[in-house]
């Protein structure tokens, strides 16, 4: 039986506010770097992972997931585990 309940602290809030991953964006280069991004994301908007994707320099690549924000852990799980293991394989090599 789970046990996880879906709640957050308010120090866990403000923290997340204050949370800006863009602004160091341009620093993962030349590091590869793979954006899984769900389609409908309204908790990470899509159009600004989006943007931040648009913005990030080579190497680089996209996943785009159907589906909201949990749809890459649930019914989506499948899809977005396979875009990050191929991208693991392409990076690092089959010998890994």
């Amino acid at each position: 039986m789970p046990t996880w309940r879906n709640e957050v602290t308010v120090s866990s809030i403000d923290t997340f506010q204050s949370y800006a991953p863009e602004a160091f964006l341009r620093r993962v280069s030349p590091t590869p770097l793979l954006m899984v991004i769900a389609e409908q994301d309204t908790l990470t908007p899509s159009d600004i992972a989006l943007q931040s994707y648009a913005e990030a320099l080579e190497p680089k690549q996209l996943a785009l997931i159907p589906g909201p924000h949990f749809a890459v852990y649930e019914e989506q799980f499948e899809r977005a585990c396979g875009a990050a293991r191929d991208f693991l394989l392409a990076k690092l090599g089959e010998d890994c």
